[in-house]
């Protein structure tokens, strides 16, 4: 499964794993990090279940909503 502009979901899928970690070790109900983000709570089950993929820029208002931000890191060379 593809997402915007080619990020395939094996690069997406990890983010939206340790989002969801984080947000079940602060004991955050998940309606609670949906409306923060603006969004409806069964379009975040759908990401966390891997349904479907949130655009870049709801992925760095989850990221701030639990206090993280994304970063980019120069990718290694091989």
């Amino acid at each position: 499964m593809k997402h915007e502009q080619n990020i395939t979901a094996a690069k997406i899928e990890p983010i939206i794993q340790r989002l969801t970690e984080i947000r079940l070790a602060w004991k955050l109900p998940l309606n609670d990090v949906a409306n923060r983000c603006g969004a409806d709570l069964n379009t975040f089950k759908r990401y966390e279940s891997g349904q479907t993929f949130p655009s870049g820029k709801t992925l760095v208002r989850w990221a701030t909503v639990l206090g993280y931000e994304l970063s980019l890191w120069p990718k290694a060379s091989t």
